[in-house]
């Protein structure tokens, strides 16, 4: 269960009596510690969410919950039940977006009216841009179903921990079934980069979603049996065999 421990978004495992059977560090970083998801949620919300999330389908609803920061914090949950076990993903519907853009904004004009060169604000307007593209960055749909993650460069565990986070809400946002992985651009791969990526194709299949690895050489091939044989992941040839497969085109 480490991988659940690691899992960059806050997640909850719970029976039909809401009991949490396990969860994430960062569901801990979000709500006080707590033996039942519904002492998390406000009483308010509390029958709404007896109601809505014994659904046998993947939803996200909007609940009102109890955080470290706040007692009453609106969060979406994406809920998936496997047999009597409720798989939770917890996202806080905060406007970090329009936070970054506006301070951008104004950053921007700050410069231009100055009318020179500004070092630290100018190295804090990089940073600003380098985390609203990592935030913005889409998922390359190929259907409503289907979605394609290209992998490009060296795989490294660097790479994949400064990525998952983004590709992981994006995907449960998506509502894919379906994630394909393409490493036809892929130079090098690295023992932790294939781990790291190993332990992120695990936490999506938590949510009901299916993953492929599409584009390996024989070298990358033998690399991950070896290093991640037992993960949830299908290989396919490469990606014309996997649209002609999945979309009939």
């Amino acid at each position: 269960m480490s991988f659940i421990n690691s899992m960059p978004l806050p997640y909850f495992q719970i029976d039909q009596d809401f009991t949490i059977l396990a969860a994430s560090e960062s569901a801990w970083s979000l709500f006080q510690p707590s033996d039942s998801l519904l002492h998390l949620i406000d009483e308010e919300s509390q029958q709404k969410a007896k109601l809505l999330l014994f659904s046998k389908n993947i939803l996200s609803i909007e609940l009102v919950m109890k955080t470290i920061d706040s007692p009453y914090a609106l969060i979406k949950l994406t809920c998936n039940w496997e047999k009597d076990k409720g798989h939770i993903i917890c996202t806080k519907q905060d406007k970090e977006m329009e936070r970054l853009i506006e301070t951008v904004d104004k950053h921007r004009h700050r410069l231009a009216e100055t009318n020179f060169e500004l070092l630290e604000q100018k190295e804090q307007l990089e940073d600003y841009h380098a985390r609203i593209s990592e935030l913005s960055l889409p998922l390359i749909p190929l259907s409503n179903e289907i979605v394609l993650i290209p992998i490009y460069g060296d795989v490294t565990k660097e790479i994949i921990d400064h990525t998952q986070a983004r590709l992981l809400k994006d995907v449960y946002d998506s509502e894919a079934e379906k994630v394909l992985f393409d490493f036809h651009g892929v130079s090098s791969l690295t023992q932790e980069g294939i781990l790291a990526l190993g332990n992120m194709i695990e936490s999506l299949s938590l949510f009901g979603t299916t993953s492929y690895i599409i584009g390996l050489n024989p070298n990358q091939t033998m690399m991950l049996h070896k290093i991640i044989p037992h993960i949830p992941v299908t290989y396919l040839k490469n990606l014309k065999y996997a649209i002609s497969r999945f979309l009939g085109t």
